[in-house]
C-alpha cells in the first residue's frame, strides 16, 4: 500500500512477482484497508519509514482494520516512544493507555549518516493488538 500512485507502476515495473497486490492510494479511505485485510487474511502491518508521510489519523484507521493478536512494525524518525515526541508517540501511549495495544518495544537506530557525518537516529517499534 502506498500513498503515490507513481510508485504502483515503478513497483510493478521493478519486481512484477514480488506484490500480491500493489494498491496506491489513501490509507485513511474506508474500506481499502479492511479488504486488503480480509481478502489475504492479513496479521500484521510493516511502515518501513513512512509513518512521518502519513497522517497520523489515516494511519489509525488503516491499523483498525487489523483484528486482536495482529503484529505492528514501524520505524520513523520521531521517538515513537516519546508521548511528547511527536503525534505517533502520543498516539502509541493513547493506544497502550487504553488497553488496544501490548507487548510494546521501541529501539533507536542509525537510520543513515548525513552529509556532514552526523548520525539520523529513527525508531523502531513493535507492538501487538489487544
Amino acid at each position: 500500500l502506498d500513498l503515490i500512485p507513481e510508485a504502483r507502476g515503478a513497483a510493478l515495473r521493478d519486481r512484477p512477482d514480488a506484490y500480491a497486490e500493489y494498491v496506491a492510494g489513501d490509507v485513511g479511505e474506508p474500506g481499502l484497508v479492511a479488504g486488503l485485510v480480509s481478502a489475504h487474511g492479513l496479521n500484521a502491518l510493516l511502515c518501513a519509514g513512512g509513518l512521518s508521510h502519513i497522517p497520523v489519523e489515516a494511519f489509525a484507521g488503516g491499523w483498525s482494520a487489523f483484528g486482536a493478536g495482529s503484529w505492528l512494525v514501524a520505524t520513523a524518525g520521531e521517538d515513537l516512544s516519546d508521548p511528547d515526541g511527536g503525534p505517533y508517540g502520543r498516539y502509541f501511549a493513547d493506544e497502550v493507555a487504553a488497553g488496544r495495544l501490548a507487548d510494546v518495544h521501541t529501539e533507536r537506530f542509525v537510520h543513515r549518516m548525513a552529509m556532514s557525518g552526523e548520525p539520523i537516529e529513527y525508531t523502531a517499534l513493535r507492538a501487538r493488538r489487544l
